[in-house]
């Protein structure tokens, strides 16, 4: 049994390793859909951790619906302004000569920077006074290019040569719009600094194909050159809550006296700030997935360019302490299934372990870390459940071992009881000393029997006595240790027990039923013309080893000790003394007040020194004792007190109410000896019994 509890172990153990392994590769070959489960895990990290505060050096002026349809100003408003005249009179997109009138009054009100989240790839008839603007506020001034990657060429759309000279490198006044979402199309980082020929795939150090991104030229226009990055990585950003500095304003306001004074402090709101200037709503489908959900374009780049001021960068762990994150998982969820025996128990500890886990990556990532989250915890639980569920399967199959193994000997509900409590069997198996009720039974005169009786026939009747006994046996709760030759040995409370008391009364319960069923069988037997059997039967108690025996090649469920063998003397002693049942000593005290007890004597069976009390049971006590009972005990309390002649007169009376019953003509023939002989006076009433 140990090595089977070793061989579990070992299947649980390779369970839990070929769980976390499998999450450990998936990871390490970058598995498309657990990746996905990563960074669903980190968006909602990311939505419920600390978001970046915005910083007070940005604005965002929105080209939105408000500013295009331009329904809020009122008509002398909009004429008293050149600006909104010409967005009124055109529409969107509107005339170049509309952006250098927004600098102007942008940076007239100390704005450090003006951004434009705009693309102006093709030459228009107003791109002189539009260049005109750009030059004249070139230290204050961003415009965007695009970088295409289609199929094998990658190409840059810079703004028309008519408005800014386009040369290599690329002219400060340009950044890229671009961002790289990650496999699912999720933008949760951003470069500032690219180059062309990595993009192309091909190597490159610091030469003219390196740009940098829109973000990183409104910094680098501010002064900030130092908090850009130098590299060429992605970072990942923090983004902001959208409140704030980040909050979109209409562009049409910084033209309308009075929400120019009102909201904008006459222009106070914008000195000293990097103001980006781009489309907001969905009608310019300038939309993608950030971890926040759907945003527009410009929110990006407003992103970028305040986790670029504040220094909200996010870090990953590693890819080698990731896979150590999940193996640490699996382990984890293996050591709660080896401690933890309650399955309630493990799943509240595994949800403990996963919820201190989560907490724990939410301390990360406000610390400015992504912790992986999903593998482990996919390692965590996978690896928990299919514990469990590996678990369940070798205990039904040990059940299944145990249930094939045990039916055979013992009944279905003793057999849920040891399923039940598998640990008391495993004990016991492996050899305990426990009090324990015997039962033995043999066919009188069997030898006989064999030598005359067709030996299909004999086959076929023992069948059907066995059959029976055996299920008297089991529905008496009894454990069936074995047939020898014609003879049956069963025993109460060697597996499992309710107790001494009620282990005794269901053996004795048990060979009364006995009895009854071979009545019944012999009115069969008569009726097929076969011979009747007789039995005796013997039921003792008393302390004995139980446990499996055997050699290695066949080993069996058995008991041993001195109790066992009385019992098997006591069956012997019922053919002495004319008898089908005979019980011993220690277990009348147990069942007296179930079933109406007879003395039968005071037995030395061979090979003891020490006698027995035997007694035989007449019926249950729900059937009143026979009259003629208390006469008997009377008697056998004279004879064994030498008043021989009292003893002669009960038992004189007993063989006239009982003409036929041996042991009261057995005691008044040894009364009647000892009267006219009478005995030593060492005598004590003992029979002994010469032979097995």
């Amino acid at each position: 049994m140990t090595s089977g509890k070793s061989q579990h172990r070992r299947s649980l153990a390779l369970c839990v390793l070929l769980c976390t392994g499998v999450v450990m590769v998936l990871r390490a070959v970058g598995f498309f859909y657990l990746l996905l489960l990563d960074f669903h895990a980190q968006d909602w990290i990311t939505r419920y951790g600390r978001a970046a505060t915005g910083d007070p050096r940005i604005a965002f002026l929105a080209i939105d619906q408000a500013t295009q349809t331009l329904d809020a100003p009122f008509p002398s408003e909009i004429a008293a302004s050149p600006a909104l005249t010409l967005m009124r009179e055109h529409g969107f997109p509107w005339p170049r000569e509309v952006y250098p009138l927004i600098i102007e009054r942008l940076v007239g009100a100390g704005a450090k920077v003006v951004a434009f989240d705009l693309l102006f790839p093709a030459a228009r008839e107003d791109d002189e006074l539009m260049r005109a603007g750009l030059d004249r506020f070139r230290e204050h001034v961003v415009v965007g290019c695009n970088i295409t990657d289609i199929g094998d060429t990658v190409n840059l759309a810079l703004p028309t040569a008519t408005l800014i000279p386009q040369t290599r490198p690329v002219d400060p006044r340009v950044g890229f719009v671009n961002f790289w979402s990650d496999l699912d199309g999720v933008v949760r980082r951003a470069y500032f600094r690219r180059s062309l020929l990595e993009i192309d795939g091909r190597p490159a150090g610091d030469d003219d194909s390196v740009l940098e991104s829109l973000a990183a030229r409104a910094a680098r226009q501010a002064g900030l050159t130092d908090l850009i990055p130098a590299d060429r990585k992605s970072h990942i950003l923090r983004y902001a809550s959208g409140d704030g500095s980040l909050t979109p304003h209409s562009l049409y306001g910084i033209f309308v006296p009075s929400i120019w004074h009102g909201n904008f402090g006459d222009g106070a709101f914008f000195k000293d700030k990097i103001v980006v200037v781009g489309p907001e709503g969905h009608a310019f489908k300038d939309l993608a997935l950030s971890p926040l959900g759907q945003i527009g374009g410009p929110m990006f780049h407003l992103n970028s360019l305040n986790a670029l001021l504040r220094g909200e960068f996010l870090s990953e762990t590693s890819e080698r302490t990731n896979l150590l994150l999940i193996a640490a998982c699996g382990l984890l969820s293996g050591l709660l299934g080896w401690l933890v025996r309650q399955p309630l128990l493990r799943v509240f500890l595994l949800a403990a372990a996963a919820g201190t886990y989560i907490a724990l990556a939410f301390v990360f990532f406000n610390a400015g870390t992504y912790l992986l989250v999903a593998s482990p915890l996919l390692a965590l639980v996978g690896s928990g459940g299919a514990f469990s569920i590996v678990e369940q399967v070798l205990e039904r199959l040990e059940k299944s071992r145990i249930r094939r193994q045990f039916e055979s000997f013992v009944s279905r509900d003793v057999v849920k009881e040891l399923l039940d409590n598998p640990d008391s069997y495993l004990n016991t198996i492996g050899g305990r000393r426990k009090n324990i009720t015997v039962f033995f039974s043999d066919i009188r005169g069997f030898t006989t029997i064999t030598e005359s009786a067709d030996a299909q026939q004999l086959v076929q009747q023992l069948n059907e006595y066995f059959t029976e006994m055996v299920r008297i046996v089991f529905a008496h709760r009894g454990t069936l240790d074995k047939f020898i030759g014609d003879a049956v040995m069963a025993h109460w409370g060697s597996l499992t027990s309710d107790g001494e008391e009620i282990e005794a009364r269901r053996a004795v319960a048990a060979a009364l039923e006995m009895r009854a069923a071979l009545e019944r069988l012999n009115t069969q037997w008569k009726s097929r013309a076969l011979l009747e059997l007789r039995v005796g039967m013997a039921v003792n108690h008393g302390e004995a080893i139980v446990g499996k025996l055997g050699s290695d090649e066949k080993r069996e469920f058995t008991a041993i000790g001195d109790a066992v063998n009385l019992t098997s003397r006591l069956e012997g002693a019922t053919k002495a003394f004319h008898t089908d049942l005979l019980i011993g000593e220690k277990v009348a005290p147990l069942i007296r007040d179930a079933f109406v007890l007879r003395t039968v004597d005071l037995l030395q069976v061979a090979g003891r020194n020490k006698p027995v009390q035997v007694f035989t049971v007449l019926s249950s006590t729900k059937c009143d004792p026979p009259p003629w009972l208390a006469r008997y005990e009377e008697g056998v309390r004279l004879y064994r007190a030498r008043d021989f002649a009292g003893a002669i007169t009960a038992f004189s009376e007993m063989t006239q109410a009982l003409p036929d019953d041996w042991l009261a003509e057995e005691y008044l023939r040894r009364a009647m000896t000892y009267a006219a002989t009478p005995p030593d006076a060492d005598w004590d009433g003992v029979f002994v019994m010469g032979t097995k």
